[in-house]
């Protein structure tokens, strides 16, 4: 019998890490948190400042409210990309807009970002592919300045959502 795996669900929680509260933002929906715990590779990242009340939704909404102050999960970040690499090669939309590209590098934007055929933020441009070694994960570079949520809101990545909530429940997270 398969496990059914739940959706993916890009929500806040808080942690406490020494003597402070910490927003964190993960993308496992409340009951899996509950059941498993939170584990580390799961925590997309958390908000620089600490909050008293975790109650209180106006102090929540005021600390998210600022996409400055989020600080980005390297363990997590790392996953992302190897994922990435891995998955954009399967995917058909990628493989036929890789074949299309006329220039060496095929860049993958987040879908947030307003206007894929204009002027793109670079916290929006998640990584490239060299085409010269083909659309393979080993022609994969992250963008270091990529950021999970800018000033055009949390990532957009619908294709990749699925593929990261395998990863946890299979235990290749």
């Amino acid at each position: 019998m398969t496990q059914e795996i739940p959706s993916f669900d890009l929500g806040a929680t808080v942690v406490r890490r020494e003597d402070q509260m910490l927003l964190v933002m993960t993308y496992l929906p409340v009951e899996v948190i509950f059941e498993r715990g939170l584990d580390p590779i799961t925590i997309l990242g958390h908000y620089a400042t600490p909050i008293e009340n975790p109650e209180d939704n106006a102090e929540t909404e005021r600390v998210m409210s600022n996409h400055e102050e989020f600080v980005q999960n390297p363990q997590f970040m790392e996953h992302f990309h190897r994922l990435v690499s891995v998955t954009v090669p399967q995917i058909p939309e990628f493989v036929e807009g890789a074949r299309r590209q006329s220039t060496r590098y095929f860049y993958l934007l987040d879908a947030r970002t307003p206007d894929p055929q204009g002027d793109v933020p670079s916290e929006d441009i998640i990584g490239v592919f060299d085409l010269e070694q083909g659309l393979v994960p080993e022609a994969y570079e992250p963008v270091p300045v990529y950021r999970l949520v800018g000033k055009n809101g949390w990532f957009s990545v619908d294709w990749l959502e699925e593929p990261l909530m395998r990863a946890y429940f299979s235990g290749t997270a």
